[in-house]
This record gives structure tokens, sequence and C-alpha cells, in this order.
């Protein structure tokens, strides 16, 4: 755990330089903590600071938001069958810029097999890219209707809640994970995942607090 703990500390710097420097506006820095949250989450989720260090190879690739779900679904959705072949299908459209085509693609999956959450997930996610990233209604309603399909699948609000985090809506992307940890069964294995996802937007909140008040005082 003293990796995560390293991990917030190095980002909470940054974002400390980054407003110093760009004398960022609070929303411009809501955006800035939004994205270096997500990027603590997906360390807390898979990264192992307890190996030893050694060179990484060189990323030629830029990541986009694309990129990220398509790494990530693969611990919470299906990969292979029919599902993971539309979910997969849908990632190489968005991957391509072709955001509509992925909405298109995700729909026609859903009307083959209409009770499947994991698809209803990667509708959701479609409708968030095709969308420059925001959380519209219909995406919230994929969700929803993932969530009805499956209320015990942690997938549909862990992927809603990073969507809204995102798009630099923290208290949602609270709210949603919140929500998921209390109806969480005690054995879960994804529930340390979630506290640690509040966790981290608890830390970094806190900053965002704090740079507020800085910008707020006389000059």
């Amino acid at each position: 755990m003293s990796g995560l703990i390293a991990a917030i500390i190095v980002a909470s710097l940054a974002a400390a330089a980054i407003w110093r420097l760009g004398r960022l506006d609070f929303n411009g820095m809501t955006i800035i903590l939004a994205a270096l949250c997500t990027g603590l989450a997906g360390y807390a989720w898979q990264g192992k600071p307890g190996l030893p260090g050694k060179p990484g190879k060189e990323n030629t690739e830029t990541m986009g938001e694309a990129d990220s779900f398509a790494e990530e679904r693969s611990h919470w959705l299906p990969s292979f069958g029919a599902d993971g072949q539309w979910l997969t299908f849908a990632d190489a459209l968005n991957r391509a810029g072709m955001s509509r085509s992925a909405v298109t693609a995700m729909r026609s999956g859903i009307r083959e097999n209409p009770r499947s959450p994991a698809l209803w997930v990667g509708l959701g996610n479609a409708l968030v890219l095709h969308a420059d990233g925001f959380v519209t209604p219909a995406a919230a309603l994929a969700f929803d209707r993932a969530r009805m399909l499956d209320p015990r699948n942690p997938a549909p609000s862990i992927f809603e809640g990073e969507a809204l985090l995102r798009s630099g809506d923290i208290d949602g992307a609270e709210r949603m994970w919140v929500a998921l940890y209390r109806r969480a069964p005690a054995d879960a294995r994804w529930r340390g995942e979630v506290a640690t996802r509040l966790q981290v937007i608890q830390a970094l909140r806190a900053m965002a607090a704090q740079q507020q008040a800085a910008q707020s005082r006389p000059r």
C-alpha cells in the first residue's frame, strides 16, 4: 500500500505545480484532478508496487479514453463469446475515431442479446465516447439498464463512475461509488477496489479545496 500512498503524493505535487504554473481556475483544476484520480485508481487496481523496478518498454501508442475502457473492461466484463466479440469490435471502432459506428455496433449486439448487462455497459461507454466524454441521459439509461439486469454486478457503476470522473463530475463519481460500496457483499473481491477509488477521490478533493481557497484569497 505504500506504493499507492507514494503515487498519491506524487499526483498531489504534480497538481500543485500545474496550478501554480498554469494559473488555472477551479473548473480547470477539477478536470486535472479527475484525470489524476482516474490514473491513481487504475494504479491501485493494476499496479504492483511490491515488485522490483526495471526499465519499461517505450509506449508509442497514445492512450485515450477508448483504450482506457478497453484495457479495464477485461477485469469486469467478458472478453470471449458473443458479448466479448461485440465489445472488442466496438473498442476497435472507437480507437479508429468511429464513435457513431461503435454505438451502432453495441446496439446491434443488444438486439441479439438484450438481457446482457455487459453489452448495456458497452453501449453506455460508447455513448459517452460519442458525446466527447460526457455522460448523456442516453448513456445513463444504458448503465441503469445494465444494473437492473444484474444488480449484483459492479461493472455498470464502476464504468459510469469513471465516465463521470473523466467529465469532471467528482461529486457524481463519488456518489456512484459510495452507493456501490454500501451494497457490496462483505466478501466481494472488488469491494476493496471501490474503497481505494473513494480514498483517492477524498485525497484529491481535499487538495482541490485547498487550491480553491488559495485562489479566493485577496492578492
